[in-house]
């Protein structure tokens, strides 16, 4: 960086001063000159089409197609073309708001998750399936601000479900744990996995059930299963708090195939039932 560069500060406001919680930029090659700056709040860049420089702190990284680039607040970045072609969206996020996002949905402090100035995290294509529907939700949804922006802190709480799963938290950031247990932790998180058995995820990763076992009960670990449903649970209350699916559908998407195991793992877990725990956080959720 040159002591003639001219950093700007940016502030998540509002047109009549207010301070926001979320924000969307659609950028593309036709009208698009970033400049070195920093800002209060967080940056999620979606990559839809070709390719970016992203500096940040004076380190260059190149983003692809399908890629998520999350900014921390107070980074000196700047966003750069590498051809004419690219399009991305620019989702911006208060730390506040993802503050209490992280913390209601994931219990995981988001200064512990998003712990450098910079991240890029590839989406696979259910990932960025789900994202296009909901950006085209948002889209339809326009001319309604209330609808248009509850369906932008949808995308925002996709963008955590993703990173917290792809980034190494709580066990995986331990340097002492056995990487076959990190990989099968990352499995465990995952909701495409969530309709499958403990003894076929063993088996996608080519591992026996026993030797997993083994690991887990050597390292002090709770048992698979137990940290299995844990996620479920978890996943089922970000629906719950971010939708409005009908709760009997709700177990089937997270791999729970009976409404009676569910309602009673679920009160074991939260102290609520789920509708109890819809009333009570879906009306003082962080979807206002």
């Amino acid at each position: 960086m040159n002591a003639s560069d001219k950093i700007e500060h940016f502030q998540l406001l509002g047109g009549n001063g207010q301070k926001l919680e979320v924000g969307v930029h659609i950028l593309d090659h036709s009208h698009y000159n970033s400049s070195l700056h920093d800002h209060d709040f967080f940056d999620f860049d979606f990559l839809q089409t070709g390719t970016l420089i992203q500096i940040a702190n004076g380190k260059r990284l190149k983003m692809y197609k399908n890629e998520l680039c999350i900014v921390r607040p107070e980074t000196i970045h700047q966003t750069l073309p590498d051809n004419k072609g690219f399009f991305f969206y620019n989702f911006v996020a208060s730390y506040d708001f993802l503050k209490k996002a992280f913390y209601d949905i994931y219990n995981v402090d988001v200064d512990e998750v998003l712990n450098k100035p910079i991240i890029k995290i590839p989406l696979n294509s259910n990932e960025t399936q789900e994202i296009t529907q909901l950006l085209s939700l948002a889209q339809a949804n326009i001319s309604n601000n209330t609808k248009y922006i509850f369906y932008i802190k949808l995308i925002i709480f996709n963008f955590i479900k993703i990173i917290v799963l792809k980034t190494n938290t709580t066990l995986l950031n331990q340097k002492n744990t056995p990487y076959i247990i990190q990989e099968f932790l990352i499995e465990l998180n995952k909701p495409e996995n969530f309709s499958l058995s403990i003894t076929n995820i063993c088996k996608n990763l080519s591992y026996t059930h026993e030797h997993i076992i083994r690991l887990f009960n050597k390292q002090g670990l709770e048992s698979p299963n137990k940290i299995f449903l844990k996620n479920k649970l978890r996943y089922a209350t970000m629906i719950l708090r971010s939708s409005d699916i009908k709760i009997a559908e709700i177990p089937e998407k997270c791999g729970i195939f009976t409404m009676s195991y569910f309602n009673k793992a679920f009160k074991a877990e939260y102290n609520l039932s789920p509708s109890e725990y819809r009333k009570k956080y879906r009306t003082t959720s962080i979807i206002n």
